[in-house]
């Protein structure tokens, strides 16, 4: 394993020293925009490991229960997107994290995601 790793090094660092600068730059944009998506996916597995329940209430105001505690305050964080069949939301918690979720609904059948997407544009007017 030793051996490749220094195969790989012995061989990429000509490369970065005879490489333009616009492409290191763009190399370590893209390992850093990586790195980044990289920690909110486990932040948010993390978060969304103990989530059980959310309620959204007829004046906006959002509980989030877990599953170890009781139920949290949240509010809507910039994100949120609630389409026709469609909506994910993100929260973000009184305790100062964040909590995405998709939801999937039928505007036709679901009286409860009509009265979501009601809620929804009420609160967001």
């Amino acid at each position: 394993m030793v051996s490749i790793a220094a195969g790989l090094w012995a061989v990429g660092l000509p490369l970065i020293v005879i490489a333009s600068p616009e492409i290191i730059l763009a190399g370590l944009l893209a390992f850093g925009w990586a790195g980044l998506g990289i920690r909110s996916l486990q932040n948010q597995r993390a978060t969304q490991r103990d989530f059980s329940t959310v309620r959204i209430y007829a004046d906006g105001s959002i509980r989030i229960r877990y599953q170890h505690r009781s139920w949290l305050a949240a509010d809507l964080a910039a994100g949120s997107v609630v389409l026709r069949h469609i909506a994910w939301l993100r929260m973000r918690l009184d305790t100062g994290g964040f909590v995405q979720e998709l939801i999937i609904g039928e505007a036709v059948d679901d009286e409860a995601w009509r009265r979501f997407q009601v809620i929804w544009w009420h609160y967001r007017a």
